[in-house]
């Protein structure tokens, strides 16, 4: 009865793991999947060019989540990986960029918010292009 409540329990243990690997290979929304990853182990995997690492990054600085909230190095690390191709930081990039443009204009400075938000447009349509539905969604709703 003992081998048999350990095979149970090893079978339950290695589904478990199973959902946290596929969970972790989903990981590429905006969702926190490396929650259980702390900042500085992510730090070190995102200066070791780790993708998923550096876009992680950017969620955590831009909504202060284990971190003081701090754009400017949201913006940093979202652009790091979205200068290597990572769909979702192109996203998040562009998503930043034309509400910070909308900022801009606000506080009547035109010129520097029309270049903020072309920025932001690129990022979004380079997203849109490679099939990322929000991206192809916020492009349609600012149109």
């Amino acid at each position: 009865m003992e081998a048999l409540s350990i095979r149970i329990f090893a079978f339950i243990f290695f589904i478990s793991i199973s959902g946290v690997c596929i969970s972790s290979d989903e990981g590429s929304g905006d969702e926190y999947s490396f929650e259980h990853v702390s900042t500085q182990d992510l730090l070190f995997q995102a200066y070791e060019d780790d993708l998923e690492s550096q876009y992680q990054l950017g969620l955590r600085y831009e909504n202060g989540r284990g971190v003081p909230k701090n754009i400017k190095d949201s913006l940093y690390w979202y652009r790091t990986a979205a200068k290597r191709g990572h769909v979702n930081a192109k996203f998040r990039l562009g998503v930043l960029y034309v509400e910070h443009a909308v900022l801009f204009r606000k506080e009547g400075q035109i010129d520097i918010s029309k270049k903020i938000y072309g920025i932001g447009i690129e990022w979004l349509e380079d997203a849109a292009e490679e099939g990322h539905s929000k991206a192809q969604a916020k492009m349609d709703g600012l149109k």
